[in-house]
């Protein structure tokens, strides 16, 4: 990962990476959420939010090499999905 002037670039590779990891939940647990009952926006918006979390943390622990500490994984993790 590159960084210049506070600003975090990432490679094309964790960006598709990424993507298609949503892309993935999205596909598969709205469908399942739904048919238990969950309405379709509340079902899209779980996902979404704790899909986004688990991919952006996947991909910069273990795609980028960013963080190696445990702790900083799982706050790093629950930050984003907070703020998610």
């Amino acid at each position: 990962m590159r960084k210049t002037q506070n600003l975090l670039f990432f490679s094309y590779k964790s960006a598709a990476i990424f993507f298609s990891l949503i892309l993935i939940f999205n596909l598969v647990f709205v469908p399942l959420l739904s048919a238990t009952g969950v309405n379709q926006q509340a079902a899209l918006s779980i996902v979404n939010s704790i899909g986004i979390s688990s991919a952006l943390t996947f991909v910069i622990v273990w795609i980028e090499r960013k963080l190696n500490n445990k702790k900083h994984v799982i706050t790093l993790f629950l930050a984003l999905l907070v703020f998610g």
